[in-house]
């Protein structure tokens, strides 16, 4: 018990015991909150057991809770200012009291600790998105356990190969769903063995203009086989995570496969819906659930899955209509005017396709039939074409037009007519007709049949 007992440590005299109580009175917060605080959250103010329990307490469900006792209490901010600061404190305070005489060994585990602000952090845009340029908080050995134990609970063993997540994205994905957004992976770095891949966005991801070195954009998968090894390990990082279950995975994918299976040279219509759905609608659909009430606190996203999933049983008519707009009708047309109405649609050209953004530009020259609208014509000096003499294959052309024309009057009887010299008499219907042709008279142009 006395390795176990949690204690204050002070500059001088023996540590102090710290309760919940205690936590509370130093930062002012008002007997009335605090029976409403240690009610909602469960928790006994003098327990000292409590004490190690409420500074177990996941920020992202601490978060959440929180938000939910303020909401449904009515306080002011200075009120949840002061619960923020209590728990800031309580992470700060509670600790495992010092053994002077055990010497932990050389190669002990590392201790399940919150992150210091010394701790370095790694970079969301080289492992999720490579758009995001905030920093996540790396994972203790314990945690990443834990997660990998998720994925064996869950489904009855680990990824596999090539299917599992990586210590970063794990962390990575972590830190995005404890600020409550949601689990949107951008495909062009989130790529199976991603510590590898991570090293070669790092570098890929950087080009040099005008001497100087820049980022670019990394493009999404090419092919539907592409999205598909990158989904994988995404449902993989989604079932460590406890975010969504596997059988909601397995149908948004289905639903993914059944649009190419009937679009099968669409895929950057099919891939630019996809980026916008879990990239946007997602979120969007979360926070129109949460401001009605209906957004449920267990699992959320994975009622969000499937309410947007392609096909799915629970899709509302809304996501089926907005399949429809953003899918089977552009992939009724073909590829650059599935494109162009897509824009229309969106009502911008910034659209996500595999190339990247703006794949239908309207500044640059966009082959037609074997052909440039002219704007790569018009960037140069101007050239005159150089000069051929057609008279001779003129004059064959009209020989050959004057027999057949004699070549196609060919019929049944015989008639007799004066027509245009160039057509020596057309005959009517079936008749054979023998036309004697007088310069441009046109007396006669059609033959009479004789006996």
């Amino acid at each position: 018990m006395a390795s176990a007992a949690l204690a204050v440590a002070s500059a001088s005299g023996p540590p102090s015991t710290v309760t919940l109580s205690t936590l509370a009175a130093d930062v002012n917060l008002s007997g009335e909150a605090q029976v409403a605080l240690w009610a909602h959250l469960d928790l006994d103010p003098e327990g000292v057991m409590d004490l190690t329990f409420a500074a177990a307490i996941p920020q992202h469900t601490l978060d959440r809770a929180l938000d939910d006792l303020v909401v449904t209490e009515g306080y002011p901010a200075g009120v949840a200012g002061k619960i923020a600061t209590l728990f800031t404190n309580l992470k700060a305070h509670v600790k495992p009291a010092a053994t002077p005489s055990a010497t932990p060994p050389a190669d002990a585990a590392p201790s399940v600790v919150a992150p210091g602000s010394g701790t370095e952090r790694g970079r969301m845009s080289l492992v999720l998105d490579q758009a995001d340029e905030r920093h996540y908080a790396p994972l203790t050995a314990a945690q990443r356990a834990q997660y990998r134990k998720n994925h064996q609970t869950l489904t009855g063993g680990p990824p596999l190969e090539g299917r599992a997540p990586s210590t970063e994205q794990l962390a990575a994905m972590t830190s995005k769903l404890a600020w409550g957004e949601a689990p949107y992976v951008d495909f062009g770095v989130f790529t199976p063995h991603g510590k590898r891949m991570m090293k070669m966005h790092k570098f890929e991801a950087q080009v040099f203009v005008d001497s100087q070195l820049v980022s670019r954009l990394m493009k999404g998968p090419s092919t539907f086989d592409s999205w598909m090894e990158s989904w994988l390990v995404f449902r993989s990082l989604m079932i460590c995570t406890v975010t969504v279950t596997p059988a909601t995975l397995d149908r948004y994918a289905q639903g993914i496969s059944q649009l190419v299976h009937q679009h099968p040279h669409h895929w950057g219509i099919i891939y630019c819906a996809d980026e916008i759905m879990r990239g946007e609608i997602w979120g969007a659909t979360a926070e129109d659930l949460y401001d009605t009430g209906a957004l449920p606190d267990d699992m959320p996203w994975d009622f969000i899955l499937r309410l947007t999933t392609f096909g799915g049983a629970e899709c509302t008519n809304q996501t089926n209509h907005w399949w429809t707009r953003h899918v089977l009708w552009p992939c009724q047309r073909p590829d650059a005017s599935a494109r162009a109405y897509l824009q229309e649609v969106e009502g911008t050209s910034l659209l996500p396709f595999p190339e990247g953004f703006s794949a239908v530009d309207g500044a640059a020259s966009r082959p037609r039939n074997n052909r440039s609208r002219g704007s790569a014509s018009r960037a140069g000096p101007y050239k005159k074409a150089p000069y051929h003499d057609n008279s001779n294959n003129q004059n064959q052309q009209n020989h050959n037009n004057n027999n057949n024309n004699n070549n196609s009057n060919k019929g049944g009887g015989k008639g007799k007519g004066k027509g245009n010299g160039n057509a020596k008499g057309n005959a009517k219907g079936n008749a054979k007709g023998k036309g004697k042709g007088k310069g441009n008279d046109t007396k006669g142009a059609s033959g009479a049949p004789t006996k």
